[in-house]
């Protein structure tokens, strides 16, 4: 199956999961198999400073010049404890890439990576505290805004109920600070309950 796409001067890459990567010149002819030896799932894909960068499962952070040639990142985070990386950006100069246990991270060639949050070192026998689900970048007036938004879970090490978590930096990601959803009078907040 395939999950994500991304546009480049080399066309079109989608990818998905078992490693599955396809290309395009153009996205309406003919789309060539690219798959990957690593079977990874592609949760994200993103271009940006001449480069295809793709994140997913089991820590993966790939990047290729071309879509077609694919090298796992040299210095990505730690896998075990940031194992799942959901989505991937280009904004600012950097690739922006956040998962598990609420992670952001960046980079300014795919290869290279810093955890900007948290702060602190969270360690891979660290209970499950949530993930980040998605990252945005906007332009508001002179200020370059980031914005992720994703889950925290009710209880830590435990997935059945979560809260959402809206994150913002005005800063290019040194700092982070939570943003309180407004509820509209009338309008319950609801913690979700998987059962």
């Amino acid at each position: 199956s395939l999950r994500v796409v991304a546009y480049g001067p080399a066309g079109f890459v989608a990818g998905g999961g078992r490693g599955n990567v396809y290309t395009s010149p153009n996205g309406t002819t003919e789309w060539t198999s690219r798959t990957l030896a690593a079977s990874r799932l592609s949760n994200g894909v993103a271009f940006g400073a001449g480069i295809y960068c793709a994140v997913g499962l089991n820590g993966s952070i790939r990047r290729s010049m071309d879509g077609v040639s694919w090298t796992q990142a040299s210095s990505p985070p730690d896998p075990l404890t940031y194992f799942q990386w959901n989505t991937v950006i280009h904004a600012g100069g950097r690739f922006w890439t956040a998962g598990n246990q609420q992670g952001i991270a960046a980079s300014a060639d795919c290869s290279t990576w810093t955890v900007e949050y948290p702060k602190n070192k969270v360690l891979p026998t660290a209970l499950a505290m949530g993930m980040i689900t998605d990252l945005a970048h906007g332009r508001i007036g002179a200020t370059d805004v980031l914005v992720a938004v994703g889950q925290r879970y009710t209880t830590p090490g435990s997935t059945v109920a979560y809260t959402p978590i809206i994150r913002s930096s005005r800063d290019a990601g040194k700092t982070w600070t939570e943003r309180t959803p407004v509820v509209p009078p009338g309008v319950p907040q609801t913690v979700v309950t998987v059962a």
